[in-house]
């Protein structure tokens, strides 16, 4: 019954969120066109009052988070969306000339850019209230960066000497001087979910701080999180951090994977690897089984197909809401949402083996199968030729692809 129920809700809740990015991919190129008209009459562009506007109580609720991933920048999970920024004209007088020369990599929140130059100085543009103001921090940028990292509204910086400079929306991560202390050295790498930061220090302990619920609060976990931890992953509300003895430790929104109570004997030990969709982790284990949790309908819950995921999985791919394993055997084995791709029954027969590689979208997985020619010619034998490769098309949210 309360299942039913959420499913009510959920429906009109993914329209207002698409209603919402429309809204934010509108205001953004009004604001494209508002500062090509102030170079054009000479007015020098003022982000402050193109960013005075906080989040709408829609983006900073404590429903679960919207399907913009903040997640790009941790490259070790699973699956990273790409943002649709419109690429803004920087803000700050002269904002073009720094960008003349020298940058090495560029770093997007929702609506805001930061790029790291030759030198380690960091140059940002856009939503001042999403980072693009980082006027208060510039003498801790103006050398020595790293890398950056970001969620959907703050960023955060890894500088050589280990500590971490942030700036952005304060809730969300931007504001980190809960934790000033434990970042000002040692830290190793940044990882987040829509709202919250976890660092990962030298030590192998990790600092949270951010959105309470979606993860920047592990009051609960601290214990577990002081040492020995060697990689961490995200949904968008949730973490989930691998320790170096093969167990996983999970803390932020429960609906989103926070809570692996359930399956916590299983995540013990041996696990080797975690992935996610937006609101569920599917663990894969040294020996080949794979486990879930986190919302049950967006992949949570692998029941149905558990006995395929027993062993043999060798990696596991992921749209928002669907996951895809595919085995040693070159079989995909496919669950959770089935208009997200959780549904592979229509090309079973070509998944049931010689699958080398997944992709996926938001919506939709396609499959690089190898293809192997047989029979040479009368009086020559069979034998394995030059590889080719095939990309199939397979499965999809109805309606959305022809």
């Amino acid at each position: 019954m309360a299942r039913a129920a959420l499913a009510e809700l959920r429906q009109p809740l993914a329209k207002l969120r698409e209603a919402l990015a429309a809204g934010e991919q509108a205001a953004a190129e009004l604001e494209n066109k508002l500062c090509a008209a102030e170079a054009a009459v000479g007015v020098e562009t003022t982000a402050a009052v193109r960013s005075s506007a906080a989040p709408s109580a829609a983006q900073t609720s404590a429903s679960p988070p919207n399907t913009s991933s903040s997640r790009d920048n941790n490259s070790n999970n699973s699956r990273r969306k790409n943002r649709n920024n419109a690429l803004l004209v920087p803000a700050l007088a002269g904002g073009q000339q720094q960008l003349g020369s020298g940058v090495r990599q560029v770093f997007s929140t929702d609506s805001a850019f930061a790029a790291v130059k030759a030198n380690g100085s960091v140059v940002t543009w856009g939503s001042a209230f999403s980072g693009g103001d980082s006027e208060n921090v510039q003498q801790q940028l103006s050398s020595g960066v790293r890398q950056v990292f970001s969620n959907d509204f703050a960023f955060a910086a890894v500088k050589e000497n280990g500590s971490v400079v942030t700036w952005g929306y304060a809730d969300y991560g931007g504001d980190s001087q809960g934790v000033q202390q434990q970042l000002s050295s040692g830290v190793r790498q940044v990882f987040s979910t829509d709202s919250a930061f976890a660092a990962v220090k030298e030590n192998g302990s990790v600092v949270t701080w951010g959105r309470a619920d979606h993860g920047g609060d592990s009051q609960s976990v601290q214990q577990q999180l002081s040492s020995g931890v060697r990689q961490v992953f995200s949904t968008d509300s949730a973490f989930a951090a691998v320790k170096e003895n093969g167990s996983v430790v999970t803390w932020g929104s429960a609906f989103s994977g926070g809570d692996s109570e359930n399956v916590q004997q299983q995540l013990s030990s041996g696990v080797r690897q975690v992935f996610s969709t937006d609101f569920a982790f599917a663990a894969v284990k040294e020996n080949g089984s794979v486990v879930t949790w986190g919302y049950a309908d967006y992949g949570g819950d692998s029941q149905s197909v558990q006995q395929q995921l027993s062993s043999g999985v060798r990696q596991v791919f992921s749209t928002d809401s669907a996951f895809a394993a595919v085995k040693e055997n070159g079989s995909v084995v496919t669950w959770g949402s089935a208009e997200g791709g959780g549904d592979s029954e229509n090309v079973q027969q070509q998944l049931s083996s010689g699958v080398r590689q997944v992709f996926s979208n938001d919506f939709a997985f396609a499959a690089v199968k190898e293809w192997f020619c047989g029979h040479l010619g009368e009086g020559r034998p069979w034998r394995r030729q030059p590889k080719r490769t095939t990309t199939v098309r397979l499965w999809c949210a109805a309606g959305l692809f022809d």
